[in-house]
C-alpha cells in the first residue's frame, strides 16, 4: 500500500530527512510542508533547495506544500466508475472536501464502485479535493511565482515517478490536474492519440507483425450528424478488422480537423497502407454485443475481432 508521510519543515533538517526517507521507502511519496512560498515552489519546480540546502537534488516524488490540504479517493477510476450524476458527484465532492480539511483521504469501497471494464487502453483518474485559505491559489501555476509551463514539466517528472511505480508494466501519460468537468474534456481530447497508438502497439504485439505490415481504414460516423471517426486495424488490405478505435469529435474544428490528424498519428505510428472512406456510415453497433463495428478498406463494416490463433499479450496500457 502507497502512504504519503509528511514531513514538517522545509529548512535545512527538513529537506535533509526528506531525502532520506524517499531514498528508503520507495513506493510512497514525501510530503513537505513549509512555511516559506518560495522554497516550496523552488522544490516543485526544480527540485532543489539553494536556500538551506544548496547543491543538493531533490528526488521526483517529493512534493512540497504551505497552507494546502489534499484528500484523494484511494483508487484510481476508470471512465465507468465516475459519478454520473449530478447527485453523485456533489456527494463524492462533499466527502472528500471533509477528509482535507480533517487531513485524510477518502477510501472507497469496492462495493461502492462498478467492476472496471478492460479495454487495450483507457485513462485512469485520479479523483481529490484541494482546500487553501480563502484568496490562497490552488495550483501552483495560479500564483505570480510559476508559470504552467514550468508547472507541467515538474508535474509530468513528479507524477510519472510515483505513478510509474504503481503502475509497473505499462506506458501511461500523465496528464495536469484540473477541474472535474473540464478536465473530462481534456482528456478525451489527449487521449484520442494515445488509443490509436495503443491500438498500433497492441496489434504488433499481437500478431507478431511490425507497424510497417499492418494497415488501416477511417471513416466519418453519422447520428444526424458527426459524431466519430472510426479507426479499423488489419493487415494490409485483408478484409477482418483485428482491433478498432473510435475517435470522437468534440467541437466544429475537429470535423474539419481529425482526418488529417488520424493519417498523422498512424504514419507516426508505422503505418503506411491507410484507407480514408469520405462518404458518411450510419452509427452502427453489434446487434449481439453491442460493440462498434469498424471499417475496413474495402468500405465495408465489420466487428473487430483477433484471429483465433492470436494470443493477446498480458499486458495493458494506460
Amino acid at each position: 500500500m502507497s502512504l504519503t508521510i509528511a514531513i514538517m519543515g522545509s529548512g535545512s533538517w527538513g529537506t535533509a530527512f526528506a531525502q532520506i526517507v524517499a531514498d528508503n521507502l520507495h513506493n510512497h511519496v514525501v510530503r513537505i510542508w513549509g512555511r516559506n512560498s518560495d522554497v516550496v515552489s523552488e522544490i516543485n519546480s526544480f527540485h532543489s533547495n539553494s536556500k538551506f540546502h544548496p547543491g543538493a537534488v531533490i528526488p521526483e516524488k517529493i512534493f512540497a506544500t504551505t497552507d494546502a490540504r489534499i484528500a484523494l479517493a484511494t483508487r484510481l477510476l476508470t471512465p465507468d466508475q465516475l459519478p454520473n450524476s449530478y447527485h453523485e458527484e456533489a456527494v463524492l465532492a462533499r466527502e472528500l472536501a471533509a477528509a482535507a480539511i480533517d487531513g485524510k483521504h477518502l477510501t472507497l469501497r469496492a462495493d461502492r464502485v462498478p467492476e472496471a471494464i478492460d479495454f487495450v487502453a483507457d485513462a485512469r483518474y485520479v479523483i481529490g479535493t484541494v482546500a487553501v485559505p480563502a484568496g490562497q491559489p490552488v495550483f501552483a501555476w495560479q500564483s505570480d511565482d510559476i508559470t504552467i509551463e514550468a508547472a507541467t514539466e515538474a508535474w509530468t517528472a513528479q507524477g510519472g515517478a510515483v505513478f510509474g511505480a504503481m503502475l509497473a508494466g505499462t506506458h501511461c501519460e500523465v496528464l495536469m490536474p484540473g477541474a472535474f468537468y473540464s478536465t473530462l474534456r481534456r482528456i478525451d481530447r489527449t487521449a484520442r492519440v494515445f488509443y490509436l497508438r495503443a491500438g498500433v502497439a497492441f496489434l504488433e504485439t499481437t500478431l507478431g507483425r511490425p507497424a510497417a505490415q499492418l494497415g488501416a481504414a477511417f471513416a466519418p460516423f453519422y447520428e444526424n450528424e458527426l459524431v466519430e471517426y472510426r479507426i479499423g486495424l488489419t493487415v494490409g488490405r485483408e478484409d477482418e478488422v483485428y482491433h478498432g478505435v473510435t475517435w470522437p469529435i468534440l467541437s466544429e474544428d475537429d470535423a474539419e480537423t481529425a482526418p488529417e490528424q488520424i493519417r498523422e498519428v498512424l504514419t507516426q505510428a508505422g503505418i503506411s497502407q491507410i484507407f480514408e472512406h469520405e462518404h458518411r456510415f450510419p452509427l452502427e453497433f453489434c446487434d449481439d454485443c453491442g460493440a462498434p463495428l469498424f471499417p475496413n478498406a474495402q468500405g465495408d463494416v465489420v466487428h473487430a475481432e483477433l484471429p483465433e490463433d492470436a494470443e493477446p499479450p498480458h499486458m495493458h496500457l494506460h
